[in-house]
């Protein structure tokens, strides 16, 4: 529903006066009783604001003055979910006050982002204040509720039955039951998306019934469950030694940003299928799941013999807000200004990437800060970053960066501003830390915008980099995005082949890797290209001998270190990685196995591609899992922790039939190997 933003100030000219009331050129309009002033839309009362004066709507705003814009997580929710509202004003003086209410009334909120779990559809207003600087503004967002109370009911033809068959027919009783998808589980390991499901039971027991209805159109869950409703007797036993139980049952609340361990019947030989809103999660095909996401979960439990369905499990989030770093006041260039950064909303604790753990702190250095923040259940929010920048200058941007050919040495290249309030660059490369950089170098602003890392060993690993700039007074622009060298491994795979695997280029979007191949390392020929969302390939046909390889990236944007408006030098939108030679290559073919590696159990065996690895571990440890087709080539990597006897789920669906060959390794030393074969 469309959001209206009503206004009432000085410039009278864009308004009518009709008696009490003051009315906007689109129809709607304030009206003064008794020296308050009620916001209505139309004829629907909105709310009612004692001496506030209201200022304009975006579309009347001139100069610097007070404006204010809602953003909201979403405007449609289900019943029980909760809306973060988020009050973003812009001009004014830069200090700002917050009234939140609602219609129908029952809300109130004093900070820039405010939490709302509404039981009905509702209007949310915000009155913002810069402390009387600029008239107050005000912004609204309306929020429709979705029933998730679908008054589900269904009955069946028949419950008891004394001999065979067993036919049961359901009749579904909901209102409006065609408004909604259906997942049946009839209590026998079938289901159903119909309607109005009819089953024949092959077996004597007891079986629930339970369905997932989804509204088609809004999202919305309802879930019904009759336990053992048909009684089956009088027919065979029923042959089925599965049940499906998830533990624990019934429900849990958790954190949006946790997790939640789900735990089901184990059975040695049997598979699982976890299910999230009657859609199969793929990939999840352990007796164990982490569930991370809000919704009803079930898992489906297969043997040789018959299928089974848990109940469902209900997952909720604790309803949470997300903190906002906001700002108090400007830093002047050239002076020893600080600005006041705090955190909107109400948490227990906040802790900045500063170290300090007060709601507002005052800063005059340039950079990005973060603040975590825990409410009121003890959930961990983390805000976006906020940048400061205390400089004259905009934040400088990496162009490119790869491989001197010259020097075998990574180099850093940016495109230089034409801007005199420059003085000089600052180039930055990640330590041993993650995210923590250390200065290598400084290119004055006379200088080709060119830097070569001398201490880089680009055939050892990827590098990170980043740049900042220098204006006149002194003053440091916070770091510019950064930019990752592709680093390009080899290993040998079956059959005189070679797989290559590398780290991707990260810093600008590009479609297509370069694979170059040579048997000499000055006169690399193009080999073949792939697309940039994979980062391997394994040559089947080198040439005799050792093969040089090296990958390349070319950027969409040229890169001219010269200037951005004078471009006489080198276009320099081309990175290639390190260059590596097959005759250095390991060799991790499968036939190349540890004298004391032991087959690993697979079952089943031969299979469609889900499969179980199981094995005995004495101590814990981390395995890298690694499976090749009959080719050599890798077609899988996993690392997972394993002590005790363990069993591990691979899922292969989707590749070719034939023969598999399966390396478990840890940092020493391959421990198990097997063959498996998938039809």
């Amino acid at each position: 529903m469309k959001s209206f933003i009503l206004i009432w100030i000085v410039l009278l000219s864009a308004l009518s006066v009709f008696g009490q009331q003051v009315v906007s050129t689109d129809g709607n309009y304030f009206e003064n009783s008794s020296g308050s002033i009620s916001w209505t839309l139309g004829e629907t009362f909105i709310g009612d604001f004692s001496n506030s004066s209201i200022g304009l709507s975006p579309g009347f705003q001139q100069g610097n003055q007070l404006g204010v814009n809602i953003s909201i997580n979403s405007a449609n929710i289900c019943e029980g979910e909760s809306v973060n509202l988020s009050a973003s004003p812009t001009g004014g003086s830069g200090v700002y006050t917050y009234s939140w209410t609602s219609n129908p009334i029952g809300f109130a909120n004093t900070n820039a982002v405010a939490q709302a779990n509404p039981i009905v559809s509702t209007w949310y207003i915000v009155i913002v204040s810069d402390g009387g600087i600029s008239p107050n503004i005000i912004d609204s967002v309306f929020i429709e509720v979705n029933p998730s109370d679908f008054n589900l009911a269904f009955s069946a033809t028949q419950t008891t039955f004394t001999s065979p068959p067993f036919n049961v027919n359901i009749q579904n009783q909901t209102p409006n039951a065609s408004d909604y998808s259906w997942q049946w589980n009839m209590g026998d390991g079938n289901s159903f998306t119909t309607v109005n499901p009819v089953h024949t039971y092959g077996w004597d027991g007891l079986y629930t019934i339970s369905a997932l209805a989804t509204d088609t159109v809004t999202g919305c869950f309802d879930t019904i469950s009759k336990p053992n409703y048909i009684n089956c007797s009088g027919g065979s036993a029923n042959p089925c030694n599965i049940t499906a139980e998830i533990t624990p049952s019934g429900q849990a609340i958790i954190c949006s940003n946790d997790s939640f361990l789900l735990t089901a019947s184990y059975y040695p030989d049997a598979l699982y299928t976890w299910i999230k809103n009657g859609v199969i999660i793929s990939g999840a095909l352990d007796s164990v799941f982490y569930a991370k996401e809000a919704g009803m979960y079930q898992v489906m439990i297969t043997d040789t013999v018959c299928s089974e369905f848990s109940d469902y499990f209900n997952l909720i989030n604790y309803p949470s807000v997300d903190p906002i770093i906001l700002s108090n006041g400007v830093i002047m260039p050239c002076t020893n200004d600080s600005m006041e950064l705090y955190v909107s909303g109400n948490f227990n604790s906040v802790l900045w990437n500063t170290g300090e753990t007060t709601p507002s702190i005052y800063t005059n250095t340039s950079g990005y800060y973060v603040v975590t923040a825990i409410d009121a259940n003890s959930c961990v929010n983390v805000s976006d970053s906020f940048m400061v920048n205390t400089s004259l200058i905009n934040v400088p941007d990496i162009c490119i960066v790869g491989i001197d050919s010259a020097t075998n040495k990574n180099r850093i290249i940016w495109e230089r501003q034409q801007n005199a309030l420059i003085d000089s660059f600052r180039i930055y490369r990640e330590t041993f830390v993650a995210n923590e950089y250390e200065l290598i170098g400084a290119k004055g602003f006379s200088e080709q915008s060119i830097f070569i890392d001398q201490n880089s060993n680009p055939a050892q690993q990827a590098y990170r980099y980043r740049i900042s700039a220098i204006d006149t007074c002194g003053a440091e622009t916070p770091f510019g995005e950064y930019h990752k060298t592709n680093h390009l491994t080899i290993n040998a795979g079956l059959g005189n082949t070679w797989n290559l695997i590398w780290d991707g280029y990260v810093g600008f979007d590009f479609s297509t890797y370069r694979i170059y191949r040579s048997s000499d390392s000055n006169s690399l020929e193009l080999l073949t290209q792939i697309q940039s969302t994979l980062t391997s390939f394994t040559d089947l046909n080198p040439p005799a001998g050792n093969v040089f390889y090296q990958i390349e990236v070319v950027s969409p944007h040229p890169c001219y270190p010269d200037s951005v408006y004078s471009k006489a030098n080198t276009n320099y939108n081309s990175s290639r990685s390190n260059t590596i030679n097959s005759a250095a290559a390991p060799n991790t073919g499968v036939q190349l196995i540890n004298d004391n590696a032991k087959n690993i159990k697979v079952y089943p065996n031969p299979n469609k591609g889900n499969f179980t690895l199981e094995m005995e571990v004495s101590d814990r440890q981390e395995f890298e899992l690694n499976i090749f087709n009959s080719l050599g080539s890798h077609v899988l990597m996993d690392k997972f922790d394993a002590s005790g006897v363990h069993r591990q789920k691979v899922n292969l669906q989707g590749l070719s039939k034939g023969m598999y060959f399966i390396r478990m390794n840890t940092s020493e030393k391959v421990i198990y190997y097997g063959k498996v074969i998938v039809n």
